[in-house]
């Protein structure tokens, strides 16, 4: 399948917007306040949580304070270019992600570095892949004021 099929197929798989009122939206926000009237950071936030479980916290005193995050439903499944990522990095991840829910990671520039084939770009990929997918779910609806 080429590029653009793929990209094609992906437009006319979206679900066409659904226009609300604004009676409509500020009932959905008074119900739905944390999920309604959130900015893209809480919006990455929640997408995050939703594809990567709380981890079981490990007793094991030489863990260093490592969790052990499950990336896969994120970065492996259903992607053209799996992603495996290691301990450290899942766990430098979502201390990231962890930082976007209050606003801590505002007004800063993250860059990705590492040799040629690292795995930079299949990891920004997949993550925009199922960013995309999340936001055609109910959980990750986005709303735009017109």
């Amino acid at each position: 399948m080429t590029a653009l099929q793929n990209l094609e197929g992906r437009l006319t798989e979206r679900k066409p917007s659904k226009v609300l009122s604004f009676d409509e939206f500020l009932q959905g926000a008074s119900q739905n306040p944390t999920g309604v009237l959130r900015n893209i950071f809480g919006l990455v936030y929640d997408m995050v949580h939703h594809y990567v479980p709380d981890p079981e916290i490990d007793p094991d005193p030489e863990s260093i304070g490592f969790l052990d995050y499950d990336l896969k439903k994120m970065l492996v499944e259903d992607c053209d270019n799996p992603f495996f990522a290691d301990q450290v990095f899942a766990n430098r991840f979502m201390s990231l992600i962890g930082g976007l829910r209050q606003g801590e990671r505002q007004d800063r520039i993250y860059m990705f570095e590492g040799s040629h084939g690292s795995g930079k770009s299949t990891f920004l990929n997949n993550f925009l892949q199922k960013f995309e997918e999340f936001t055609q779910t109910n959980e990750g609806e986005v709303y735009e004021t017109v």
